[in-house]
């Protein structure tokens, strides 16, 4: 699957960084995890970004608020926001020394 070309896209934003109507964009956002371990870190960064001010928020505002930029975008941001949800409630993940010493459970 390859790109098109973007700027010939119905309903083009520049600032989008996932494209409806692009085979390659659209396969990303509905690619879970593997859509994000594609981004690079500044899409990555500004995809939270715009996660949390979506779905943290609360407001809920999408594409018409302006937080998400396409249906794609707003696809893979959601699996991002679950993610964030996930981690946030195991606090303790984010220190791995503390697991290190553990067995594993079998």
């Amino acid at each position: 699957m390859s790109h098109c070309y973007h700027a010939d896209l119905e309903g083009y934003d520049p600032d989008a960084i996932l494209h409806d109507g692009c085979p390659r964009c659209e396969e990303r956002g509905n690619a879970g995890i593997r859509g994000l371990l594609q981004l690079d870190g500044h899409n990555l960064e500004l995809l939270w970004r715009r996660c949390l001010n979506d779905e943290y928020s609360g407001q809920n505002g999408g594409e018409e608020a302006g937080y998400y930029r396409s249906r794609s975008e707003r696809t893979l941001g959601h699996e991002l926001y679950l993610i964030g949800v996930l981690l946030q409630r195991r606090e303790d993940v984010w220190q791995p020394e503390r697991f290190a010493a553990q067995e594993v459970p079998s």
